[in-house]
């Protein structure tokens, strides 16, 4: 099912081998829309024309005080930038499930993601825990807790899983370079 033209194959200290596909740039997007970031709260000024715009507002460094002014506006800017921060880290989560689920295939090893003894060593370690029945989820959970058990290792997969994002400054060094070729 793996095309063996496209992909790495890796051998791991765990005994499994994994063949790792890499996504096309882009990738984090679908990430982005199921985990969007809360907007920080804007402060409301009216210009002499009597237009009314959201201006940023930026917290100062010190502790602002119940009687400031700006005391709503700086709690309401600090619950968000928790938010946000709560946010990216499930962000990052999502992200390393969404690389291994797509791009990891195990192609040899000791046990299969179907195989019961894995998943009851598991199960033994916790209280009140199964292992999932999601085929999905119970691969995450395979591949994170058989498959790939050294930090470094998950590291080599992730960075084989993803290509360098487009950036528009490298399309228009790209596009300069081409038109250079092009004149000469």
């Amino acid at each position: 099912m793996t095309d063996k033209k496209y992909g790495h194959d890796v051998p791991l200290l765990s005994g499994y081998n994994v063949f790792v596909t890499p996504l096309p740039p882009y990738y984090k997007e679908l990430v982005e829309q199921r985990f969007p970031l809360p907007d920080y709260p804007v402060r409301k000024i009216e210009l002499a024309a009597g237009d009314l715009v959201d201006w940023p507002y930026e917290p100062p460094k010190k502790l602002v005080k119940v009687d400031d002014d700006d005391y709503d506006l700086y709690i309401q800017w600090h619950i968000a930038d928790k938010n946000r921060q709560e946010i990216q880290r499930l962000r990052n989560i999502a992200r390393i499930d969404y690389l291994l689920s797509m791009c990891v295939a195990v192609t040899d090893g000791e046990y299969l993601v179907e195989d019961t003894e894995w998943a009851d060593k598991l199960e033994a370690a916790f209280t009140d825990f199964q292992v999932p029945a999601h085929k999905g989820k119970r691969y995450l959970l395979f591949l994170k807790h058989i498959v790939i058990t050294t930090t470094e290792e998950m590291d080599v997969v992730i960075s084989l899983c993803t290509s360098p994002e487009v950036t528009m400054q490298g399309i228009i060094n790209a596009l300069q370079g081409f038109q250079d070729s092009v004149e000469a």
